[in-house]
């Protein structure tokens, strides 16, 4: 596919520390900054993916440097009160 939506998967293994591994499609590129959150490979290109799975896998420091970068991007992103007021804004303007 070339396009994801909201990936809430990647989202929650984020928000729990966890460096991730997607295509660089509309919906992941949103969410994960490629070298900090995660790596991003182009789609339909499974040689790169796996490339990226491995240098993960082999580097302890990388993966928890990421991870730590992904739960501080989501909590900082995503977090409830900073969503609910973005939506306050929101209807805020539309009823003005």
């Amino acid at each position: 596919t070339d396009h994801e939506g909201l990936p809430t998967t990647i989202l929650e293994a984020m928000s729990c520390g966890l460096p991730v591994v997607a295509t660089a499609v509309a919906g992941t590129l949103e969410v994960v900054v490629d070298g900090e959150t995660g790596l991003l490979a182009p789609p339909k290109n499974p040689e790169k993916l796996t490339t990226a799975i491995l240098s993960l896998l082999n580097d302890k420091e990388l993966r928890e440097r990421m991870g730590k970068n992904a739960s501080e991007y989501v909590k900082r992103s995503f977090d409830w009160d900073i969503i609910a007021k973005n939506f306050e804004e929101i209807y805020i303007d539309m009823i003005k």
